[in-house]
C-alpha cells in the first residue's frame, strides 16, 4: 500500500508541476532582410510608376491630346529611357495604363454614388452626373480613348464595350432597379439604355472637346442627357 500511495503521489506532483509549466505561444518568425527589401522595392517601383502616370496626365491635358513622345516623359518623371522602358514597353501601353485606371476610378466613383441608395431619379441623376464628369471634354480619360479608337486593330465596339463594361453593368442594374420603383418603363431593354447612355456621353466629349469644361459643364450635360433619355426628344401627338 505504502508503495501504491508514493507512485500515486508522485505522479500528482509530476502532473502539477506539468500544468504549471508556463505556456509559451509559438513565436513569428521575423521578415528576413531579403524580404523586407523585396517589400521596399515593389512600393517604389509602384510609387514611380504612379509617377509616370501622373507627369503624362499633366502633359496630355496641357495640350489637349496624346501627342507625346517618350522622352518628354523620362524628363519629365526624372527618369533614364531605360528606366522608364523598364515600365511601360511603348507610348500605347503608357496610354492603356491611364485608360485603364481612370476606367477603374469612374467605376469606384459610381458604386460610391450608388452606396445603398434606393434607385430614384436622384440617385440616377447622380450617376450620370459622376459619368459626365469622368468622360468629360479632354479629361484623360477621353483623350486615351480618342488614342485607343484611333490606334484600334480591333472591332470598335469591343475595343469600347469592353472596358466599359463595369461601367455598364451598374448603370443597367440601376435602371432594372428603376422599373420596380416606376419611374423606368417595363419594356426598356436596361443593358441597351446604358450602352446608349455611356456612348452618348463618350460621343458628347469627343464632340465637345475645347469646349466645356468643370462641374457645371459636367453637371448640365448629366441633366440634358437624362432628360432626354426619361422623356425622349419626339413630341407626343
Amino acid at each position: 500500500m505504502g508503495e501504491k500511495r508514493d507512485y500515486i503521489t508522485l505522479e500528482v506532483i509530476h502532473h502539477n508541476a506539468y500544468e504549471q509549466q508556463p505556456t509559451e505561444e509559438p513565436e513569428t518568425p521575423a521578415p528576413s532582410n531579403s524580404h523586407i527589401r523585396a517589400e521596399a522595392r515593389t512600393k517604389k517601383s509602384a510609387a514611380t510608376r504612379k509617377r509616370i502616370m501622373h507627369e503624362t496626365t499633366k502633359l496630355m491635358l496641357a495640350r489637349g491630346n496624346t501627342n507625346f513622345k517618350m522622352s518628354e516623359i523620362s524628363d519629365r518623371a526624372r527618369l533614364s529611357k531605360g528606366a522608364l522602358y523598364y515600365y511601360f514597353s511603348d507610348r500605347e501601353a503608357l496610354l492603356q495604363a491611364i485608360f485603364d485606371e481612370s476606367v477603374d476610378e469612374l467605376a469606384k466613383d459610381i458604386a460610391h454614388t450608388i452606396g445603398n441608395k434606393p434607385a430614384s431619379k436622384e440617385t440616377l441623376h447622380a450617376i450620370i452626373a459622376q459619368l459626365a464628369a469622368h468622360i468629360l471634354p479632354d479629361s484623360p480619360l477621353v483623350l486615351a480613348l480618342i488614342n485607343k479608337l484611333a490606334s484600334s486593330e480591333q472591332a470598335l465596339i469591343t475595343n469600347i464595350e469592353g472596358p466599359l463594361s463595369r461601367v455598364v453593368v451598374l448603370l443597367a442594374n440601376q435602371l432594372e432597379m428603376g422599373k420596380l420603383q416606376g419611374f423606368i418603363r417595363q419594356g426598356v431593354d436596361s443593358r441597351l439604355a446604358a450602352c446608349s447612355i455611356t456612348g452618348a456621353l463618350v460621343l458628347s466629349a469627343i464632340g465637345l472637346m475645347g469646349e466645356r469644361h468643370g462641374a457645371e459643364g459636367s453637371d448640365e450635360l448629366a441633366q440634358n442627357l437624362l432628360d432626354m433619355t426619361l422623356a425622349g426628344i419626339g413630341i407626343d401627338e
